[in-house]
Protein backbone atom coordinates (compact mmCIF):
# COMPACT_ATOMS: atom_id res chain seq x y z
CA UNK A 1 0.00 0.00 0.00
CA UNK A 2 1.52 3.29 -1.09
CA UNK A 3 0.13 5.14 1.92
CA UNK A 4 2.20 2.94 4.22
CA UNK A 5 5.31 3.48 2.11
CA UNK A 6 4.93 7.27 2.27
CA UNK A 7 4.12 7.16 6.00
CA UNK A 8 7.28 5.15 6.72
CA UNK A 9 9.56 6.45 3.95
CA UNK A 10 9.99 2.95 2.47
CA UNK A 11 11.38 3.37 -1.05
CA UNK A 12 10.00 6.93 -1.27
CA UNK A 13 10.57 10.22 0.52
CA UNK A 14 8.60 10.18 3.78
CA UNK A 15 5.52 12.40 3.52
CA UNK A 16 2.50 12.33 5.80
CA UNK A 17 0.57 14.42 3.25
CA UNK A 18 1.23 11.91 0.46
CA UNK A 19 0.48 9.05 2.84
CA UNK A 20 -2.90 10.59 3.69
CA UNK A 21 -3.74 10.99 -0.01
CA UNK A 22 -2.94 7.35 -0.76
CA UNK A 23 -4.67 6.10 2.38
CA UNK A 24 -7.76 8.07 1.33
CA UNK A 25 -7.82 6.41 -2.10
CA UNK A 26 -7.61 2.95 -0.54
CA UNK A 27 -10.04 3.86 2.28
CA UNK A 28 -12.65 5.05 -0.21
CA UNK A 29 -12.39 1.63 -1.90
CA UNK A 30 -13.18 -0.03 1.45
CA UNK A 31 -9.71 -1.03 2.67
CA UNK A 32 -10.08 -1.31 6.47
CA UNK A 33 -6.35 -0.83 7.13
CA UNK A 34 -6.36 2.40 5.13
CA UNK A 35 -9.54 3.53 6.91
CA UNK A 36 -7.86 3.04 10.28
CA UNK A 37 -4.67 4.79 9.17
CA UNK A 38 -6.60 7.73 7.73
CA UNK A 39 -8.79 7.94 10.83
CA UNK A 40 -5.74 8.03 13.08
CA UNK A 41 -4.12 10.69 10.89
CA UNK A 42 -7.20 12.87 11.32
CA UNK A 43 -7.27 12.15 15.08
CA UNK A 44 -3.62 13.25 15.44
CA UNK A 45 -3.40 15.85 12.69
CA UNK A 46 -0.70 14.01 10.76
CA UNK A 47 -0.61 14.91 7.07
CA UNK A 48 -4.10 16.38 7.34
CA UNK A 49 -5.73 19.00 9.53
CA UNK A 50 -6.78 17.50 12.85
CA UNK A 51 -10.50 16.72 12.60
CA UNK A 52 -12.18 14.46 15.13
CA UNK A 53 -15.36 14.07 13.05
CA UNK A 54 -13.37 12.83 10.05
CA UNK A 55 -11.36 10.55 12.35
CA UNK A 56 -14.55 9.05 13.74
CA UNK A 57 -16.01 8.65 10.24
CA UNK A 58 -13.08 6.56 9.01
CA UNK A 59 -12.63 4.60 12.22
CA UNK A 60 -16.35 3.77 12.22
CA UNK A 61 -16.13 2.38 8.68
CA UNK A 62 -13.34 0.00 9.71
CA UNK A 63 -15.06 -0.79 13.02
CA UNK A 64 -18.25 -1.77 11.19
CA UNK A 65 -16.20 -4.35 9.28
CA UNK A 66 -15.37 -5.99 12.62
CA UNK A 67 -11.84 -4.63 13.00
CA UNK A 68 -11.10 -4.80 16.73
CA UNK A 69 -8.43 -2.10 16.68
CA UNK A 70 -10.79 0.31 14.91
CA UNK A 71 -13.64 -0.51 17.30
CA UNK A 72 -11.51 0.27 20.33
CA UNK A 73 -9.99 3.46 18.83
CA UNK A 74 -13.46 4.64 17.79
CA UNK A 75 -14.89 4.13 21.27
CA UNK A 76 -11.82 5.63 22.98
CA UNK A 77 -12.52 8.84 21.06
CA UNK A 78 -16.21 8.69 22.01
CA UNK A 79 -15.35 8.10 25.67
CA UNK A 80 -13.09 11.17 25.56
CA UNK A 81 -15.83 13.26 23.91
CA UNK A 82 -13.72 13.85 20.81
CA UNK A 83 -16.05 14.90 17.99
CA UNK A 84 -19.14 13.76 19.87
CA UNK A 85 -20.54 14.12 23.38
CA UNK A 86 -18.91 11.71 25.85
CA UNK A 87 -20.67 8.38 25.77
CA UNK A 88 -19.31 6.18 28.53
CA UNK A 89 -22.07 3.52 28.38
CA UNK A 90 -21.46 2.90 24.68
CA UNK A 91 -17.69 2.81 25.20
CA UNK A 92 -18.10 0.38 28.12
CA UNK A 93 -20.25 -1.90 25.96
CA UNK A 94 -17.56 -2.13 23.27
CA UNK A 95 -14.63 -2.34 25.69
CA UNK A 96 -16.36 -5.21 27.51
CA UNK A 97 -17.15 -7.04 24.26
CA UNK A 98 -13.50 -6.98 23.16
CA UNK A 99 -12.06 -7.38 26.68
CA UNK A 100 -14.01 -10.59 27.14
CA UNK A 101 -12.45 -11.89 23.91
CA UNK A 102 -8.98 -11.24 25.38
CA UNK A 103 -8.01 -7.92 23.79
CA UNK A 104 -5.48 -6.32 26.18
CA UNK A 105 -6.14 -2.73 25.11
CA UNK A 106 -9.87 -3.16 25.71
CA UNK A 107 -9.13 -4.88 29.04
CA UNK A 108 -7.01 -1.92 30.12
CA UNK A 109 -9.65 0.60 29.01
CA UNK A 110 -12.38 -1.29 30.86
CA UNK A 111 -10.20 -1.50 33.98
CA UNK A 112 -9.54 2.23 33.79
CA UNK A 113 -13.27 2.97 33.51
CA UNK A 114 -13.92 0.88 36.65
CA UNK A 115 -11.03 2.53 38.50
CA UNK A 116 -12.43 5.99 37.73
CA UNK A 117 -16.14 5.12 37.91
CA UNK A 118 -16.75 6.33 34.36
CA UNK A 119 -19.93 4.80 32.98
CA UNK A 120 -19.86 2.06 35.62
CA UNK A 121 -19.92 2.02 39.41
CA UNK A 122 -16.39 2.56 40.71
CA UNK A 123 -14.89 -0.80 41.65
CA UNK A 124 -11.25 -1.40 42.50
CA UNK A 125 -11.85 -5.17 42.32
CA UNK A 126 -13.23 -5.02 38.74
CA UNK A 127 -10.55 -2.51 37.75
CA UNK A 128 -7.86 -4.77 39.18
CA UNK A 129 -9.27 -7.81 37.38
CA UNK A 130 -9.23 -6.14 33.98
CA UNK A 131 -5.86 -4.42 34.39
CA UNK A 132 -4.33 -7.66 35.63
CA UNK A 133 -5.66 -9.45 32.55
CA UNK A 134 -4.40 -6.61 30.34
CA UNK A 135 -0.91 -6.84 31.85
CA UNK A 136 -0.90 -10.59 31.16
CA UNK A 137 -2.25 -10.42 27.59
CA UNK A 138 -0.60 -7.23 26.33
CA UNK A 139 1.77 -7.68 23.42
CA UNK A 140 2.07 -3.92 22.98
CA UNK A 141 4.68 -2.47 25.40
CA UNK A 142 2.73 0.77 25.91
CA UNK A 143 -0.47 -1.09 26.86
CA UNK A 144 1.48 -3.40 29.20
CA UNK A 145 3.23 -0.43 30.86
CA UNK A 146 -0.08 1.43 31.41
CA UNK A 147 -1.74 -1.72 32.75
CA UNK A 148 1.11 -2.42 35.16
CA UNK A 149 1.07 1.17 36.41
CA UNK A 150 -2.68 1.17 37.08
CA UNK A 151 -2.44 -2.30 38.56
CA UNK A 152 0.16 -1.03 41.04
CA UNK A 153 -2.05 1.88 42.06
CA UNK A 154 -4.98 -0.47 42.57
CA UNK A 155 -2.88 -2.92 44.60
CA UNK A 156 -2.07 -0.11 47.02
CA UNK A 157 -5.75 0.77 47.40
CA UNK A 158 -6.89 -2.80 48.00
CA UNK A 159 -6.49 -5.02 51.04
CA UNK A 160 -4.74 -8.40 50.55
CA UNK A 161 -7.88 -10.54 50.72
CA UNK A 162 -9.49 -8.44 47.94
CA UNK A 163 -6.49 -8.97 45.69
CA UNK A 164 -6.46 -12.70 46.43
CA UNK A 165 -10.15 -12.99 45.56
CA UNK A 166 -9.57 -11.23 42.22
CA UNK A 167 -6.50 -13.38 41.48
CA UNK A 168 -8.62 -16.51 41.95
CA UNK A 169 -11.22 -15.16 39.47
CA UNK A 170 -8.49 -14.27 36.97
CA UNK A 171 -7.02 -17.78 37.18
CA UNK A 172 -10.41 -19.16 36.13
CA UNK A 173 -10.99 -16.55 33.40
CA UNK A 174 -11.27 -17.76 29.80
CA UNK A 175 -11.73 -15.51 26.75
CA UNK A 176 -15.17 -15.57 25.15
CA UNK A 177 -15.46 -17.19 21.77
Amino acid sequence: MLGFQYARGKGVTKSDTEAAEWYRKAAEKGNAGAQIALGLMYAQGGGVSKNDLEALKWLRKAAEKGNTYAQIAFHEMRAQGRGVPKNYPEAIKWYRKEAEKGDARAQFNLGFMYAEGRGVPKSDAEAYKWTLLASIHAKNKKVRKMALKLRGILEERMVPWERTEVLMRVEEWQPAK
